[in-house]
């Protein structure tokens, strides 16, 4: 079924402390003659504009969902299907679906095969793609929302976050260098895995799954899957704030 970014990805963007514009008709926006178009988002893309490292953001209404320029400001600019992602690998796709990481090297996967644009939602870094140094306030507001958005899905960057490289052998993106040496998708999915601990409770994602874990094999309080309550459930939500009072009852 079609579907629209959630309205409330705002309320997240504001939780991660992105700065951010809210572009007039965002949230009906989509790629052009794709306004029907299914998009059913299970990951998201993170991509460098190349040509020029600062876009004009009308340019990229109809071709992004977010752009961020290089003073680190995010644009949000469409809710909805977006051409950008494009043909690439159903290998990799079914591995974002299973959570499992992107894994093959770029120059082992098989030519592109399925579209892409329908899965994942696009965030343009405006960059030169030449590998040359990144601001650290842009990469800094890069995280910020890989954190919003994996965060408001209830996704794990580890499995659900990949490069435009990771999905076709055609691209490059993001190819900028930070601290020295190339931006690694390894270093910038770790550095958003993290800023997501910190805002969970202060505690390290490990230890918390184990914490998760203990509590639904020692306790009768607490039943079904539960790696729900690890991912799947918003912290402003009646049914997580249930779920913590009864994680203090059961710790107290």
């Amino acid at each position: 079924a079609y579907e629209w970014l959630p309205e409330n990805i705002t309320d997240y963007l504001a939780k991660y402390s992105c700065t951010y514009v809210e572009w007039e008709g965002w949230y009906s926006r989509a790629a052009y003659g794709e306004e029907e178009r299914d998009f059913t988002p299970v990951g998201l893309v993170n991509h460098h504009t190349a040509g020029t490292n600062d876009y004009d953001p009308a340019r990229l209404l109809r071709k992004c969902n977010f752009y961020i320029s290089p003073v680190g400001v995010t644009y949000l600019l469409a809710a909805g299907y977006q051409a950008d992602t494009g043909m690439g690998d159903p290998n990799v796709l079914a591995r974002v679906r299973n959570d499992q990481p992107p894994t093959a090297p770029q120059d082992a996967r098989p030519s592109d095969r399925i579209n892409g644009n329908p899965w994942y939602i696009d965030i343009e870094v405006g960059h030169w793609g030449d590998g040359s140094p990144i601001p650290e306030v842009q990469r800094d507001e890069l995280i910020r929302v890989n954190a919003a958005i994996c965060d408001m899905y209830g996704w794990s960057p580890k499995t659900r976050l990949i490069g435009h490289k990771e999905w076709t052998r055609r691209k490059i993106d993001p190819f900028w260098s930070f601290n020295g040496s190339v931006d690694m998708m390894e270093d910038i999915r770790s550095d958003t895995v993290d800023l997501i601990e910190s805002k969970r409770n202060g505690m390290p994602e490990t230890q918390w799954h184990q914490m998760i874990d203990a509590l639904f094999e020692g306790s009768d309080e607490f039943n079904g899957d539960p790696n729900y309550w690890k991912f799947g459930v918003p912290e402003d939500s009646p049914e997580w704030e249930d779920f913590w009072a009864a994680f203090v009852r059961a710790i107290s």
